[in-house]
């Protein structure tokens, strides 16, 4: 249900899912809730990232993204490397969908426009 109110176009509403779907992924019961970083969620947070107006509504999709990759490790049980940190294929199939959506595009393009309107 958090992953649909992502397409309203009221920000206000985008922005309570992302809280919503931030805190489930980062709460305890963040395993219940593994349709929140699958890959068919990654493309919808980037439409967010990329579209909304709203400086806070963009940080909560960029947060989650963050938190997808990390819980998308974690599940694939490469939480740590022999080093003590996180291994060479940390998440690399999200990586890899990030990539090929042109996320690292999309980010520094936000990030210009969130700086300038500073």
């Amino acid at each position: 249900l958090a992953l649909d109110g992502l397409s309203s176009s009221e920000g206000t509403v985008v922005l309570q899912c992302l809280r919503l779907i931030c805190a489930l992924m980062m709460g305890p019961g963040y395993r219940s809730s593994s349709v929140l970083w699958q890959h068919s969620a990654i493309p919808r947070y980037i439409y967010v990232l990329e579209n909304s107006l709203l400086v806070e509504v963009v940080q909560h999709a960029a947060d989650a993204l963050n938190q997808a990759l990390v819980l998308d490790a974690a599940a694939d049980g490469h939480a740590t490397s022999s080093s003590g940190g996180p291994p060479r294929d940390c998440g690399e199939q999200l990586v890899a969908l990030m990539a090929s959506e042109g996320l690292g595009g999309i980010l520094a393009q936000r990030i210009r426009e969130v700086a300038s309107g500073l």
